[in-house]
């Protein structure tokens, strides 16, 4: 096997974005995991419709992205020549239960985001306080919908709707003068936007920040040309 590429056998999924268009018109997911061997690990582009959901353990060949230099960054080996057979590609092994959740998340938290720009590492998790969300209206949003050659719809990208989600908190131990302020891209937000037109507000509740019942995890990531930057990839939760 090249030195290039790399077989990924024990890839738990942590989070997947919301879906984004590509130049050449694919729609693409983002998805960040953990790997025993590699550490944190983000896969993109992925399809939409492949087995990456969260907390599934996944065996995948991935090689480097020439376009992303991030250490953490590869893409499925073959996800422009073989997009629309990518799936094949990915193996489901298992799902990591409750019990395994509660044990790894913990293991992997960081103090504060700052930690993670100083050390210039592009995936973590912080334990947020005093967190809370609310709605940001986007500039730069695009009212139409890509159609396919067969007359059908493409799925909707984060630009297709006119809000976006934010969260302000601290970290358990932050280090910034400020509070963090930070986009959510989690794809199950923008779904519920998607299904529950004029309900959008509900997305916080959803994702039980106000919640004292529910244990809160960031699961946040630079972006590739903003490596100062960091959003929300997902909001990792469960019951106390």
């Amino acid at each position: 096997m090249s030195r290039s590429l790399r077989e990924i056998d024990d890839l738990v999924i942590l989070g997947r974005g919301a879906p984004d268009e590509l130049k050449d018109g694919r729609v693409a997911v983002c998805v960040a995991g953990w790997s025993r061997t590699l550490g944190f690990v983000r896969v993109y582009p992925t399809r939409l419709s492949s087995p990456l959901k969260q907390w599934s353990v996944v065996s995948v060949q991935v090689e480097k992205n020439p376009s992303d230099s991030r250490s953490e960054s590869w893409k499925i080996v073959g996800s422009a020549s073989e997009w629309d057979r990518l799936d094949r590609n990915i193996r489901v092994i298992g799902t990591l239960d409750r019990e395994g959740r509660t044990a790894l998340i913990p293991t992997l938290v960081s103090g504060c985001v700052s930690d993670l720009n100083d050390a210039h590492t592009s995936l973590g998790i912080v334990r947020p306080s005093a967190i809370r969300g609310y709605l940001s209206p986007r500039e730069d949003v695009v009212h139409s919908v890509q159609t396919t050659l067969l007359g059908g719809s493409l799925p909707r990208t984060k630009v297709n709707y006119a809000m976006r989600p934010r969260v302000v908190y601290r970290c358990s131990a932050c280090q910034s003068q400020q509070e963090h302020d930070q986009q959510i891209i989690e794809i199950g937000c923008y779904e519920w936007f998607r299904k529950n037109p004029g309900k959008e507000q509900q997305v916080f509740e959803n994702l039980r920040l106000g919640d004292p019942n529910y244990e809160k995890f960031l699961l946040v990531g630079n972006q590739a040309n903003h490596r100062t930057s960091y959003i929300v990839i997902g909001v990792i939760r469960w019951k106390k």
